[in-house]
């Protein structure tokens, strides 16, 4: 394992140390019926130090949704700005069980944070959104659905995504003309940072 390599892992362990919290796992969720829906993987606490700079720029405000939230690093992570509430929404469970015992746990939290476990399809907005993130939790019909619901609010949201290079989801995504991307950036793992606004 290379100095980079090992470096990285001190970093996640010690995050994870200090937020009294345990998200490094990788999961994969398969449905047959539901091809549609992706594993559960943590973003990267480099990853995050770089969202979180983009988040700072826009203003923590309203209601922060980490769809795909599994054991709930980002949501954790997200309840730790001033946002109203962090809301992360992911089907399996048993991770959302886990989910639900680390935010209890974590440190410094600013508002008040919640998992629920729900088809992404079918979990209602709060009115007040004004940020959705995704690390590539699912694609197809429901990714459809669930721009479709945030459409649905009509008014100012902010879309992150943090995706691998090439994706299905960022393909279909930028086929929405009622979003405009508003920034690109490259993030750990050939992955990129995708930032969209409703227009």
């Amino acid at each position: 394992m290379g100095l980079l390599n090992r470096l990285h892992q001190l970093d996640e362990l010690a995050n994870e140390r200090w937020l009294g919290i345990s998200t490094t796992e990788w999961h994969q969720v398969h449905f047959e019926d539901r091809p549609d829906f992706r594993g559960y993987g943590p973003t990267s606490y480099r990853d995050w130090r770089v969202i979180r700079d983009h988040i700072d720029n826009i203003g923590p405000q309203g209601a922060f949704i980490d769809y795909g939230a599994g054991l709930g690093r980002i949501t954790v992570l997200a309840a730790r700005l001033p946002f109203k509430q962090v809301v992360g929404v992911d089907i399996d469970p048993d991770l959302v069980e886990r989910g639900k015992y680390n935010i209890g746990r974590a440190r410094g939290l600013k508002c008040r944070a919640h998992i629920v476990c729900c088809d992404a399809a079918l979990f209602d907005l709060p009115p007040d959104t004004s940020i959705v993130y995704f690390r590539n939790p699912f694609s197809g019909k429901v990714l459809a659905a669930v721009l479709e619901n945030v459409r649905k609010l009509q008014r100012d949201v902010h879309i992150i995504c943090n995706l691998p290079i090439p994706s299905a989801f960022e393909n279909e995504i930028r086929q929405s003309r009622w979003l405009a991307i508003q920034d690109e950036f490259l993030l750990s793992g050939d992955r990129k940072g995708l930032i969209f606004a409703t227009i």
